[in-house]
């Protein structure tokens, strides 16, 4: 018995020093063997991930934060914790209204300013700043909000109707350059919305390069493209101002300027991908906004345990978890006690090529039966190689 337990100690020993020495080598330094090897756990890994036994278990795991109390005291602390810490005072904010020339300019400038950089960030830069694929159409309006040193922009096409769409792009870029963001816009705009395009702080037509806003790095510049960076953000005048309020200040502020200027009877957020995060916190916020779709954009964090779920700073390691959860932040919107129309959609494409996928989507579902309240809805559908709209099926939600 002793020899066995000692022959297997030493089998673990040295398949364990295998495996790390080749993990450490070079793709094309890998023996056939550890490449065999890998290749067999992930395929099983990835089949049990799709089992559902394997989503029981994770739905199990999340469903006693399902059960937690909510109440109108609980809502109101949580919305002051955000307007005090998380979006910045009126004083520091600024509102103006360009044209669509000066917004080429800017972005013509800010991308000269990182030409300089490895071709391939440039040229990605180049394909997802710029208006390449289309251009705002007929009436519309642009708003510049400018705090700490960051500009984000808002783009408004008028239908002279009382309903408006607010579509919030994520990392991938500017909206316009998107063939789903424009069939979209289209169909609503037909159906009489007006249609508000905002994109992420330091993406799509929000992209600066290098910004000189407040901050403890040791950078006197640093980059909002690259959203590590926010975390350094302290200014020392307003310092209860956390670090995520360079992400909701400025779509904040430019949502409140429009729908404060225009008596809309309805009023619905898109957000895709990381942009869908932005609407669990500006739903919350924002009464007037009564549904709220988020398109393979979130799930609670301790469901972000796979490659495709991890989550930038701002969607997994701001401090703000600690204090306000995923859990929260939904009840917030489908519990608001401000706005009793409010409804969240979370939508996933379950093969999602991106973000969000099973099994977490399958879980959510789960999540959304145990709640069982028709203003928390989750919807599955499946098209390979996609991560966006997919208008048919957001009509059929619609009908």
């Amino acid at each position: 018995m002793k020899f066995l337990k000692l022959f297997f100690c030493v089998v673990f020993i040295i398949s364990s020093i295998f495996l790390y020495i080749n993990y450490k080598k070079t793709t094309d330094e890998k023996s056939y063997v550890y490449l065999k090897i890998r290749s067999t756990v992930i395929s099983k890994i990835e089949f049990l991930k799709n089992t559902n036994l394997f989503k029981h278990i994770l739905y199990l795991r999340g469903k006693n934060y399902i059960e937690d109390n909510f109440t109108d005291e609980i809502f109101k602390e949580k919305i002051n914790i955000l307007i005090n810490e998380y979006i910045l005072d009126k004083e520091e904010v600024f509102i103006s209204q360009i044209t669509l020339n000066y917004l080429k300019n800017e972005l013509a400038t800010n991308l000269n300013k990182v030409k300089d950089k490895e071709t391939s960030y440039y040229k990605r830069l180049d394909e997802t700043v710029k208006f390449n694929l289309s251009e705002p159409e007929k009436d519309f309006n642009i708003f510049k909000v400018e705090f700490e040193n960051i500009r984000n922009y808002g783009i408004l096409e008028r239908s002279n109707k009382k309903k408006l769409i607010i579509f919030n792009q994520g990392h991938l870029g500017n909206s316009y350059n998107k063939k789903y963001f424009l069939e979209v816009k289209r169909y609503f705009k037909d159906n009489g919305f007006d249609f508000l395009t905002l994109n992420m702080l330091g993406r799509g037509f929000n992209f600066q390069g290098n910004v000189k806003f407040p901050n403890k790095s040791k950078n006197i510049q640093l980059n909002t493209y690259d959203h590590e960076n926010i975390q350094y953000f302290l200014n020392k005048k307003y310092q209860i101002k956390k670090p995520l309020s360079l992400f909701l200040s400025g779509n904040y502020y430019l949502i409140n300027h429009i729908i404060n200027k225009n008596n809309y009877d309805e009023i619905i957020f898109f957000g895709v991908s990381a942009g869908g995060w932005y609407g669990l916190f500006l739903s919350p916020l924002i009464k007037e906004i009564d549904v709220t779709y988020v398109f393979n954009g979130n799930v609670p964090k301790y469901l972000m345990n796979f490659k495709d779920t991890k989550g930038d700073w701002e969607v997994a390691e701001s401090e703000v978890y600690d204090r306000i959860n995923y859990w929260t932040l939904y009840k917030m919107i489908y519990k608001n006690p401000e706005n009793q129309k409010k409804k969240l959609y979370m939508i996933y494409n379950t093969k999602d090529k991106c973000c969000f996928r099973d099994p977490s989507a399958s879980v959510m579902k789960k999540i959304e039966k145990k709640i069982n309240n028709n203003r928390f809805n989750v919807k599955l559908y499946e098209r390979e190689k996609f991560h966006g709209v997919d208008l048919n099926f957001l009509i059929k939600i619609f009908d």
